[in-house]
């Protein structure tokens, strides 16, 4: 199971492709990748929240009065859609989407600076 915000319901992992979850959160499974559109940080705020869920059991009585505070653990972000990479090898997933060394970009399909493709594979020069 996990949450999208700290104060919300929890909801299953079983069903979605790719996933991970523990400790209340998702993470990609190796050989899966996600994006968020350009211009949001929908994944930074995750990030945020997920550490949130990790605070002791005092950080609960101290957003009862602070609304600031409050709001932002109440953020709903929208995650995108974990998706399978062409080269599993090549996306080691987490909550970041890391590519492997040597790989970047989207799905981690090209090859990084000072590495060159070779087959399926991104080594470096």
């Amino acid at each position: 199971f996990f949450r999208v915000e700290r104060f919300g319901d929890c909801f299953s992992c079983a069903e979605r492709t790719g996933l991970h979850c523990f400790d209340d959160q998702r993470q990609l499974k190796s050989g899966y990748w996600w994006g968020e559109p350009e211009g949001t940080n929908y994944l930074t705020l995750y990030q945020d929240i997920m550490a949130d869920l990790q605070l002791e059991e005092s950080y609960n009585r101290t957003l009862s009065g602070s609304g600031n505070r409050r709001r932002q653990a109440a953020v709903r972000p929208v995650i995108p859609l974990a998706t399978r990479c062409p080269n599993t090898r090549a996306c080691r997933g987490n909550q970041t989407s890391i590519c492997s060394d040597g790989y970047a970009g989207v799905l981690c399909s090209t090859c990084k600076e000072g590495h060159f493709s070779w087959y399926v594979s991104c080594l470096e020069v």
